[in-house]
């Protein structure tokens, strides 16, 4: 038996890819407590090709992309419950583009991007990944977005269709924990933000320095909204509006009737509780809130009530300047007859590492 701690886009990919071969038996076990931060995703799968090409997952992040119509189509072909015609409202893969509130913010970001053709072919990405747009905008190749809530229903639907256990359970209680896991060959640890109290919780001591280091909290939002027959402009799938302001960024993903305004992002870092965030300040959510529908109103020429429509929140965690952790963990636990694994991605970017998670993963428990 594998047990899966979490439900979020980890937790389930992870769950999906090992429940493939149906040679083991796989429990999920999710807390009734914590709503997972995945859920509040907008899931925009941008990378901006050549500004993160020059960090250490870009080449995992581009392999994730391009799985993605692949995996997701034969995730479709085995639910009975999603079709392929839900599929083509709810994945694009298309243009991104930047627009700024002046010329100096482009050019800062153009000088940052712009590479030599001979490294641009060197990385086998094309020529047009990235574009000056006229003065105020730059426009990247081959982004995507994916409708976040689709994905994680899709996810949990084929893996229940495969024999997959879901179990509610006090994660972080070890006796409850000890009880579901009678039998267990490996566990993975698929918590996102959770993970630091849930290690502490079960007096692990021995934590990896990618879990430990530079510890970013924040309370994230994302604003939702149903429009019927609106989808992007131009075959655009990312559009990310950036402010000389007060250097806010608000990205706009979505198609057909559904519209994604991702930008709320407020520290809630603890000084004194490092392994669980604090309480935000929700006076600056406010403002965030209310500059993001201004913003929404100044491209769209959508006018909002600040309550109107839904929201959704989840608390975030990076560790330094890793996006993604996948490591084997020492532990003592009698009840655990092979390995312990975490797997955590960084704020946001949980959703591009999605179908490679789980053969990483795989790798780990077979080492």
């Amino acid at each position: 038996m594998i047990v899966v701690v979490g439900k979020g886009i980890f937790g389930l990919s992870v769950a999906e890819f090992l429940s493939r071969q149906r040679q083991n038996k796989i429990v999920v076990l999710a807390s009734d407590e914590h709503v997972p931060a995945s859920r509040a995703a907008a899931a925009n799968l941008s990378t901006k090709s050549q500004v993160f090409a020059r960090d250490p997952h870009f080449e995992l992040k581009i392999s994730g992309k391009k799985n993605y119509p692949e995996w997701l189509k034969s995730l479709c072909h085995e639910s009975a419950a999603f079709s392929l015609g839900e599929l083509k409202s709810s994945f694009v893969s298309s243009r991104g583009r930047d627009l700024f509130s002046s010329v100096e913010l482009a050019d800062r970001q153009w000088n940052r991007v712009v590479q030599p053709k001979s490294e641009i072919s060197a990385r086998g990405l094309p020529e047009q990944s990235v574009v000056r747009v006229g003065s105020q905008e730059i426009e990247y190749g081959d982004e995507a977005w994916v409708d976040a809530s689709f994905l994680l229903n899709l996810l949990e639907s084929v893996c229940r269709s495969r024999g997959v256990e879901f179990r509610i359970c006090d994660i972080a209680n070890l006796a409850n924990l000890e009880a579901e896991c009678v039998d267990a060959q490996s566990l993975i640890l698929c918590t996102g933000s959770q993970t630091p109290r849930i290690l502490q919780a079960w007096n692990l001591s021995e934590l990896p320095p990618s879990l430990g280091k530079s510890q970013r909290w924040s309370y994230g939002g994302t604003l939702a909204i149903d429009i019927p027959g609106w989808q992007m402009p131009d075959g655009i799938s990312l559009l990310e509006y950036v402010s000389a302001e007060a250097l806010e960024k608000v990205t706009f993903s979505g198609t057909h009737g559904k519209l994604y305004c991702s930008s709320v992002s407020v520290s809630c870092a603890d000084k004194h509780h490092q392994n669980q965030p604090a309480e935000p300040d929700f006076f600056k959510i406010e403002a965030q809130q209310r500059s993001l529908i201004s913003t929404l109103h100044k491209i769209f020429k959508i006018k909002l009530d600040l309550h109107e429509h839904h929201w959704r929140w989840g608390v975030r965690l990076g560790y330094g300047h890793r996006e993604l952790v996948v490591e084997a963990l020492p532990h003592t636990f009698s009840f655990l007859k092979g390995p312990l694994v975490v797997a955590a991605g960084a704020h946001k970017s949980g959703f591009l590492f999605a179908p490679e998670i789980g053969s990483l993963v795989g790798q780990k428990l077979q080492a």
